[in-house]
């Protein structure tokens, strides 16, 4: 007879959370899972500049966290506890996509790796949603070299976001297309002669700052209570978590058979 507010993963399979929806709905109380991560502002400043159409319309999306520490000893080693990155740090970053990306997950294709213990500590997933867009995931827990928090290739522009703090920049080109007879000194001391990979005139292209936006860890309760009251709907809706579940069983599957799992989700 409680409204909940659930940690994530909310549960270990996809069936279960339909009974928790399920039964939550019968009782007539409020569930949700506390997908804190979408207050980030890396997370906020990505949002924002793909809704201002800073890098046009995007057509692959690369999000990642890596570390070098390995994984805490308590239950994020212990599988049947909800130990492993996928369910630890990959639910937050699938939760991040589908909210970026309103369109369907067709297709998924997972490599987990257990490097140093009994649950996934590094891995890569990759998805191809029903629009169009592609999404590469990565979350490495033996990594001594990051790469960038976000990297958003656009029609338009490129988006490097390079820390959760959510510093980066821009760069969009100001021509449809390069003039392909221009000679660079640049090119000189380029590697090889490609003219297809060298770089850019400077004046075709333009450097933009990434929108700051600032975390606000209270709105979600702020928004529960809210919603006790009548007076708003769920940030986090009962359903979007459920997809994320889904989303991490297919992960799970491609790897464990090694090919891309096909689904609509």
């Amino acid at each position: 007879g409680k409204n909940v507010i659930c940690e994530k993963p909310a549960t270990l399979s996809a069936v279960e959370l339909e009974e928790v929806i399920r039964v939550s709905r019968e009782c007539g109380r409020v569930f949700t899972v506390h997908q804190n991560r979408r207050r980030d502002c890396d997370f906020l400043s990505v949002r924002q500049a793909l809704a201002d159409g800073m890098v046009g319309k995007p057509f692959f999306i690369e999000t990642r966290v890596q570390g070098s520490n390995g994984i805490p000893g308590d239950w994020r080693r212990v599988r049947e506890s909800g130990g492993g990155m996928l369910y630890d740090w990959g639910v937050h970053l699938i939760d991040q996509l589908l909210q970026l990306i309103d369109s369907p997950v067709t297709e998924i294709y997972a490599q987990i790796f257990c490097v140093k213990y009994d649950v996934d500590d590094n891995l890569k997933v990759l998805f191809r949603f029903e629009n169009g867009v592609c999404a590469q995931m990565e979350v490495m827990t033996d990594c001594f070299q990051p790469l960038p928090r976000w990297h958003v290739l656009g029609e338009d522009g490129t988006l490097n976001i390079m820390s959760f703090q959510g510093e980066g920049s821009v760069i969009r080109g100001t021509v449809k297309e390069v003039d392909w007879s221009f000679e660079s000194v640049v090119q000189k001391n380029y590697a090889g002669s490609t003219r297809t990979m060298r770089p850019r005139p400077s004046n075709t292209i333009e450097t933009l700052d990434v929108p700051k936006k600032e975390t606000d860890w209270s709105e979600f309760y702020r928004n529960y209570r809210d919603v006790l009251m009548g007076k708003a709907e769920l940030l986090v809706k009962p359903e979007e978590s459920l997809r994320v579940a889904k989303v991490v069983e297919k992960a799970f599957e491609s790897s464990q058979k090694g090919i891309a799992v096909s689904c609509r989700i």
